[in-house]
C-alpha cells in the first residue's frame, strides 16, 4: 500500500468486542519509505515491558537505511488507550538484501523473567553460506526490548532461508520456559533438495539454547517444509504446547497440494495440574466424598501454569449441587491474577454460599492473561481424578461430630422424675465428647419410636430440664450438640443407632466415644 510513498506498506489493528471485531481499524501505522513493505509480517509481541498491555511487532523486510533491502522491525507498545502512534523500538540489519523482518513473532518468555521476548527472521542473511538465513531473539524488560539481540541462530547451509518463518513454540517440554520454532523452507534434507526443515530451540533461565533440541524434516524435495511454523497451542490438553508446520508444496496424489503437520509436545505423558478440594482454611485436603470444615464453604486449588511458559493465570470454577449439570453458567473467576513463575504456582479460591450437608460436584480451569499468554484464553476443564464431573465429590459442613449421653453402662443413664404439679424433671450426665456444650430434648409418642420431634433445641448447656410433658404416653431422647452437629439419639435394642425422627434441630454426625 502507498500513502505518499509507493508500496511503503501499512498495518491495521481492529479491536475485539463482545460482538466480535469492529469494522473500523482502531490503529494504523506506516513506514513512510517507498518500497519498504511495512506490514509484510505482523504479530503480537506479547507484553514486552510488563505493563499488562499487549504490544505488537511489525516487519518491513525491504526497508533501506544505508543498505538496500536490509529490513527493519518495529514494536509498538499497548496502553489503556490502545497502541502508541510511534514505535518504542526498532531494529535493523546491517547487510544489504538480508531482509530482516520477513517474519516476526512473539517468542514468549524464553528466560522466565516475566517479560515477553520477540523473535525476528532474516531469511536471506549470509555468513559463510549465501542465503543461509538467521533468526534473532530480543529480550523484554521493564523498559521494553533490548537494543541488541540476546540470541541468534543460523542454518550453516547455503540457500536454506533459515528464518523464513519464526514463532513461539510454547513450552513444548514443560520446564516453564517458552521455546521457539524456526523454519528453513529450502534447507536440503537427506538428499532431498529444498525439502525444508524446522528447528525448535528450548528456553532456560539463561535464555535459548544454542543448539536445536528438535529438527523435523520431510522426505520430499521442494515441499518447502517449514515455510510456515507456529505453536498449535495445547491441542490434546496434556499441559504441553504442540507445534504446527506447513509444507505448501507437498505432493500426495496431487502436485503441490500441500500438507500441514502437528507434533505433540513432550512426546509422552501429560503434566498434571493437580486439582484439589481443600478445607475452607486451606490447611488440609478433603477426601473424596468427604465433608468440609465449614457448613457453607470450601476451597479449590490448582497448579497454575500454562503450556506457553511463564504467564499470569486466574482460577475459574463451577460448583453445583449434585443433579445440576455443569453448563458454564454462573462460573466464578478470581479477582487477581497469579504469576506462575517458571515452576508454576498453586492458585486457590474459596467457594461460599453452600448449603450444609448438600452433596456438590465441581470443576476448575485456568484463565490465561491475554497480554502474557495470547495463544489461548484458558485451559480445559479439570476435576478430581477419582470421580466423574456428575458424581458427588464432597459436602459442606463441620466434620466435627457430637457424642452421646451415658446409657448406664458408662455413667448414669437419663433419669425422669415427677416435678412440681404436672411437670417432669429430666436429668443426665454430660456427653462423652468434651466439645459438646449443649443438648437437644426430643419428645415422641410411646410405641411409635420414629415420631420424636424437638421439644427443646437447646438447654443452654444445662444437664437438667423441668417442663410439662405432652398428654398421653411419651418418650424422651437427650442428644448432645457441639453447635453445628447433633450426636447420637441412643441405641436400639439390637445395638444399632436410633434413626432421626420427623425433624431435627441440627444435622446429625455421631462421633465415637472413648
Amino acid at each position: 500500500m502507498g500513502n505518499g510513498q509507493a508500496n511503503e506498506g501499512r498495518a491495521y489493528v481492529y479491536r475485539g468486542s463482545i460482538a466480535g471485531l469492529v469494522t473500523t481499524a482502531a490503529w494504523t501505522a506506516e513506514s513512510d519509505q517507498a518500497g519498504a513493505s511495512f506490514g509484510a509480517s505482523v504479530s503480537t509481541a506479547g507484553d514486552v515491558n510488563g505493563d499488562g498491555y499487549a504490544d505488537v511487532v511489525i516487519g518491513a523486510h525491504l526497508f533501506d537505511n544505508g543498505q538496500a533491502d536490509e529490513g527493519r522491525t518495529y514494536v509498538y507498545h499497548g496502553s489503556g488507550s490502545g497502541l502508541a502512534t510511534t514505535p518504542a523500538w526498532t531494529a535493523e540489519n546491517v547487510q544489504a538484501g538480508a531482509e530482516l523482518g520477513n517474519a516476526v513473532a512473539t517468542a514468549g518468555d524464553v528466560n522466565g523473567d516475566g517479560y515477553a521476548d520477540v523473535i525476528v527472521g532474516v531469511e536471506r542473511y549470509s555468513n559463510g553460506q549465501s542465503g543461509e538465513g538467521r533468526a534473532y531473539v530480543y529480550q523484554g524488560s521493564a523498559f521494553g526490548l533490548a537494543v541488541y539481540p540476546a540470541w541468534f541462530a543460523e542454518s550453516d547451509s547455503s540457500s536454506a532461508l533459515f528464518g523464513s518463518s519464526v514463532a513461539s513454540a510454547g513450552d513444548v517440554n514443560g520446564d516453564g520456559y517458552a521455546d521457539v520454532i524456526v523454519g528453513a523452507r529450502q534447507q536440503g534434507t537427506g538428499g532431498f533438495i529444498g525439502g525444508g526443515r524446522a528447528f525448535v530451540y528450548h528456553g532456560s533461565p539463561s535464555g535459548l539454547a544454542t543448539v536445536a533440541g528438535w529438527t523435523p524434516a520431510t522426505a520430499q524435495g521442494l515441499s518447502f517444509f517449514g515455510e510456515s511454523v507456529a505453536t498449535a497451542g495445547d491441542v490434546n490438553g496434556d499441559g504441553y504446547a504442540d507445534v504446527i508446520v506447513g509444507a505448501p508444496r507437498h505432493d500426495n496424489a496431487l502436485t503441490d497440494e500441500g500438507r500441514a503437520f502437528v507434533y505433540y509436545g513432550n512426546g509422552g505423558a501429560g503434566s498434571s495440574l493437580v486439582p484439589r478440594q481443600r478445607s475452607s482454611t486451606a490447611t488440609r485436603p478433603i477426601a473424596h466424598l468427604g465433608v468440609s470444615d465449614s457448613p457453607d464453604s470450601f476451597r479449590l486449588s490448582l497448579l497454575g501454569r500454562t503450556p506457553f511458559g511463564r504467564g499470569k493465570v486466574k482460577l475459574e470454577w463451577e460448583v453445583k449441587p449434585l443433579g445440576s449439570p455443569m453448563n458454564g453458567i454462573e462460573t466464578k473467576i478470581a479477582v487477581h491474577a497469579s504469576d506462575t513463575g517458571p515452576a508454576g504456582a498453586t492458585v486457590s479460591e474459596q467457594e461460599t454460599g453452600l448449603i450444609d450437608l448438600v452433596p456438590y460436584h465441581w470443576r476448575v480451569r485456568l484463565r490465561y492473561h491475554q497480554a502474557t499468554t495470547p495463544f489461548a484464553q484458558h485451559s480445559r476443564w479439570l476435576t478430581v481424578p477419582w470421580g466423574g464431573w456428575n458424581e458427588t465429590m464432597l459436602r459442606a459442613g463441620d466434620p466435627s461430630p457430637a457424642g452421646s449421653v451415658p446409657d448406664g453402662v458408662q455413667g448414669n443413664p437419663v433419669t425422669i422424675t415427677k416435678g412440681p404439679g404436672v411437670t417432669i424433671a429430666i436429668s443426665w450426665d454430660p456427653s462423652c465428647l468434651p466439645n459438646d456444650g449443649d443438648y437437644v430434648i426430643y419428645e415422641g409418642t410411646l410405641g411409635d419410636f420414629t415420631s420424636h420431634e424437638p421439644r427443646y433445641c437447646t438447654t443452654s448447656g444445662a444437664t437438667t430440664k423441668t417442663f410439662t410433658p405432652l398428654a398421653g404416653d411419651t418418650y424422651y431422647l437427650i442428644v448432645p450438640t457441639n453447635g453445628t452437629r447433633e450426636g447420637s439419639l441412643g441405641r436400639r435394642s439390637d445395638g444399632t443407632e436410633r434413626p432421626p425422627g420427623v425433624s431435627a434441630c441440627l444435622p446429625q454426625q455421631v462421633g465415637v466415644c472413648e
